[in-house]
């Protein structure tokens, strides 16, 4: 499994990349919060 920091950077780089993207995140199976992007903290 991808470590946190590791999902930090990835999601920053496609916020960057996407015009329409402002924040990103990713949830776990579960619902848990596993990475954001920097908009989000």
């Amino acid at each position: 499994m991808a470590r946190t920091s590791d999902l930090n950077w990835l999601l920053d780089d496609m916020v960057a990349r996407v015009a329409e993207a402002h924040e990103a995140i990713v949830l776990s199976e579960d619902g848990l919060l596993m990475a954001a992007s920097k908009g989000l903290g």
